[in-house]
């Protein structure tokens, strides 16, 4: 029996005796074509289509935004995909959560995560992708003090969150209207008599 493997443009690449077939290494459509011929001269063909993928799926994945994520948009480039399945780690690395498929449920509690996503091909190829985002459900935290509830001299703040933006002070009068703000953590003290919030 001989052998011979060939490019999926029938350009021959390989071929032997017997049972010692050395399959290309690169990605592509190939075929093999055995003949076999007995002692009397009868030949038999028997041809057999496969293919050869060493290519690892390439994965993207999208978060809908970075703190308190509700989405993941997965995309998978590979012809031959066989799973997805994601894996969440909390910032001790320690896996917290996973699945199988493009939707992810996300964690409630407070705290950085990783997010994995792993695609595997039917070749058993993988490729991934990681994204970190953050879950922050807790309101800031203000610390408020006064030197003096009658005529202060002295009014500070401190806002306490991971994630905060932007703080501000307002001071309004007993009738709700805004007397002064800033973004300062001293904050400006009326110099009129009155009552202030």
């Amino acid at each position: 029996s001989t052998w011979a493997i060939f490019d999926e443009n029938n350009n021959e690449i390989n071929n032997g005796l017997e049972n010692e077939v050395i399959f290309p290494t690169i990605s592509g459509n190939y075929s093999i074509k055995i003949t076999s011929v007995d002692e009397v001269g009868n030949t038999s063909n028997k041809v057999l289509n496969f293919k050869i993928d060493k290519t690892n799926p390439v994965v993207s994945t999208i978060l809908d935004r970075q703190i308190n994520p509700t989405q993941a948009i997965i995309t998978v480039e590979d012809l031959n995909l066989q799973d997805i399945k994601w894996e969440i780690y909390d910032q001790n690395k320690l896996l917290i959560r996973s699945g199988i498929g493009t939707k992810v449920s996300f964690p409630t509690v407070d705290g950085n995560y990783q997010l994995k996503v792993i695609a595997t091909d039917l070749a058993g190829n993988q490729g991934t992708s990681e994204n970190i985002f953050d879950i922050d459900k807790s309101k800031p935290k203000i610390t408020l003090s006064i030197d003096n509830k009658i005529n202060p001299k002295n009014i500070s703040y401190k806002v306490t969150d991971n994630n905060f933006t932007t703080y501000y002070y307002e001071i309004k009068d007993i009738d709700g209207n805004l007397i002064g703000s800033d973004i300062t953590e001293m904050v400006d003290i009326p110099s009129t008599d009155g009552i202030y919030s």
